[in-house]
């Protein structure tokens, strides 16, 4: 069981995807991959740590990092080695570009109205 905390989660998930996305374009992270390598979780939490996104220090870090994301894994937006999805990608643009209008069918924001797209 993790322990992936829902407080704040959808500017939880809309911070850390552009942070994935930075973590993996990292010239130390290219072609790494993310199952089995613990020096590379330990890498992205210790990223995480640098850029303010998490505080303290974890006992285990790669663990730290495996929970940090697997929420996403779970909802689609990053994929098992943790590579952000085409619709981790369309959730990044919508708010990279602070657009969360209701311009569509069931009148909800744009960040909300992929999820339910995502889900179905």
């Amino acid at each position: 069981m993790t322990s992936f905390r829902t407080k704040n989660f959808n500017k939880k998930i809309e911070l850390q995807l552009p942070l994935l996305r930075d973590f993996w374009l990292l010239k130390e992270n290219v072609g790494k991959n993310w199952n089995g390598n613990d020096e590379v979780q330990t890498a992205y939490y210790d990223f995480l740590h640098e850029v303010g996104f998490i505080y303290g220090n974890a006992n285990n870090k790669p663990k730290d990092a495996r929970e940090k994301t697997s929420g996403l894994v779970s909802l689609g937006l990053i994929d098992d080695n943790r590579r952000l999805t085409e619709v981790g990608e369309q959730l990044l643009t919508i708010s990279q570009h602070n657009d969360f209008s209701v311009d569509n069918l069931l009148g909800i924001p744009a960040d909300s109205f992929i999820y339910l797209k995502h889900s179905y």
